[in-house]
């Protein structure tokens, strides 16, 4: 039986695979900085220009506390939003501007080796 952190790093691989087969280019995991950590930043091309992704990815194993995306309350979307302003300073985008947003993955095991994810695109601004 896998513990929690095994089992929230195969989620994590599962949403990264996710993506990737959805067309994002996987930029950075687990970046971490002073003002938090952001899972996974992605980009994705689209007729509009590119977009740098920010993924939360949240694993869920009942919903006893409510879903995996409500975890990501309004003090985590400022930790979140926090971090990507440290991403964006340290990695510049190398486009004319590109557009932000903010998902968030929830992961949900069915068994050890597989999971249902909800990807929520535009989870949340940084209004």
């Amino acid at each position: 039986m896998l513990n929690r952190r095994e089992l929230g790093a195969r989620g994590e691989a599962s949403a990264v695979q996710y993506l990737v087969t959805h067309g994002y280019q996987i930029l950075h995991r687990n970046f971490r900085c002073t003002a938090g950590e952001i899972d996974v930043v992605a980009k994705l091309e689209a007729n509009a220009g590119p977009t740098v992704v920010f993924v939360e990815v949240k694993l869920r194993i009942g919903e006893l506390h409510g879903t995996a995306a409500s975890a990501v309350d309004k003090r985590k979307q400022r930790r979140i939003i926090a971090s990507a302003l440290h991403y964006l300073g340290q990695y510049p985008p190398s486009t004319e501007e590109p557009g932000i947003r903010f998902d968030v993955i929830e992961i949900l095991p069915d068994n050890q080796d597989s999971f249902t994810l909800v990807h929520h695109v535009g989870a949340f601004t940084a209004d």
